[in-house]
């Protein structure tokens, strides 16, 4: 028998649409359940992906498409007739796809905002590749590529990069249960690999913004950005990253 919290997942996200964050067993299955899929079909691994229907039940708009190196992000769009009107982005959380803000949009639009609301990689009814491949697609996708490891005969270029963003943040003080302090030295990237991190979300989120949300020249050359749970660290490292192009 189905918890009460399992069946509210189901009922939010549907079979195949909900979160890659449901629980390291559910994860496990499903993406084992993609690759022999997959693999039936003769389609690559690295593309598991069920597309969205026409118009969404929860919000009553189009769902499109917007293609992210070499995956399919879901996304909606409110308002799209208020031209010259602040644009907004919302970012969902765990648990969630972009249909969670199907309340936020209407209010938004009617306030006069363009409204986009997406799914992150992973989430919802965008692509779902495994999180770990070993070839160069990982380090495509990966927004963890910023972090370079080996600088041997690197150029200055490179070097002020890797200055940017460090890797391992040293002797960050940290609390203890006792009430003292310690430091220790913070990795930043996945402990597993995996591109399913906030800068791989945060660089789809920029790269959102500059080819679907700014390219209107009509519009504000400014997005700002409204996120839930996890959506809000994505949307702080985008800022972070891309400091003019939110406002």
């Amino acid at each position: 028998m189905s918890s009460p919290w399992t069946q509210q997942a189901s009922e939010v996200n549907g079979p195949f649409r909900g979160s890659i964050c449901l629980g390291s067993h559910r994860l496990a299955l499903l993406l084992i359940a993609g690759a022999i899929v997959g693999a039936a079909r003769g389609a690559p691994t690295s593309c598991c992906y069920v597309p969205p229907p026409p118009v969404s039940p929860a919000t009553g708009l189009e769902n499109r498409v917007y293609q992210w190196r070499s995956q399919k992000i879901r996304y909606q769009v409110g308002g799209e007739s208020n031209i010259g009107g602040p644009s907004v982005i919302l970012v969902h959380g765990m648990f969630a796809n972009c249909d969670h803000w199907r309340r936020t949009i209407g209010d938004l639009s009617g306030a006069g905002c363009r409204v986009f609301a997406l799914d992150l990689l992973g989430y919802g009814y965008s692509s779902k590749p495994p999180p770990r491949d070993k070839d160069s697609f990982n380090d495509w996708l990966n927004g963890e590529s910023r972090f370079e490891l080996d600088l041997t005969g690197s150029s200055s270029t490179k070097r002020q990069h890797h200055e940017r963003f460090p890797s391992i943040l040293k002797g960050v003080r940290l609390g203890t249960a006792s009430g003292g302090v310690r430091k220790r030295d913070i990795n930043l990237r996945h402990p597993l690999g995996s591109y399913y991190n906030f800068y791989t979300w945060a660089e789809q989120l920029q790269d959102f913004a500059r080819d679907v949300v700014l390219c209107d020249k009509r519009s504000p050359s400014e997005a700002t950005l409204v996120g839930n749970s996890i959506g809000s660290i994505v949307a702080m490292q985008a800022v972070m990253d891309c400091p003019g192009m939110f406002n």
